[in-house]
């Protein structure tokens, strides 16, 4: 991408990356699910998704609402 300045094309490989993790902590607990490993790596996997999903969402977040950040 050339015509990208190079604050937002770091800020869209910020992106990429924590979408990336939040893709994987969805993978780990299908997988888990699927295996039906016991309770307490099931709840770690969830805590590990709500975790990665709050990081997209507040990356995103400020992303839109214009933080100085970005």
């Amino acid at each position: 991408m050339p015509d990208v300045a190079p604050i937002t094309q770091q800020v869209v490989n910020e992106m990429k990356v924590a979408y990336q993790d939040y893709e994987e902590a969805v993978q780990s607990l299908t997988i888990a699910l699927q295996e039906r490993k016991p309770k307490a790596v099931i709840d770690e996997a969830i805590r590990t998704l709500e975790t990665k999903r709050a990081a997209c969402r507040t990356f995103t977040e400020k992303f839109f609402n214009g933080s100085p950040e970005f």
